[in-house]
């Protein structure tokens, strides 16, 4: 809409002056605050499948070392590992 420049044009010099009363300026601020703070974590935000999948890496990890170490702590070490076990 035409007019919406001049509202916002006009609600900042508000804010800013001195014959607003202090709980409305204090209120803009607040506002304005909340919408850039929102902007900003949503722009910042993992994508939740990224999450999800990172999390089932970090699981299948700590399974495998759980197991590598109860193997260990059994002595059930094989000979030196070929480069195909090191890998994975």
């Amino acid at each position: 809409p035409k007019g919406v420049p001049l509202q916002l044009k006009s609600g900042f010099r508000a804010a800013l002056s001195s014959e607003t009363s202090l709980a409305s300026r204090i209120a803009f601020w607040a506002y304005l605050a909340m919408l850039v703070g929102t902007g900003v974590a949503l722009a910042l935000a993992p994508i939740e499948h990224e999450t999800a999948d990172q999390i089932r890496q970090a699981e299948e990890q700590k399974a495998a070392l759980k197991k590598q170490n109860q193997a260990i702590a059994q002595g059930n070490v094989s000979d030196p590992a070929s480069e195909e076990e090191i890998k994975a």
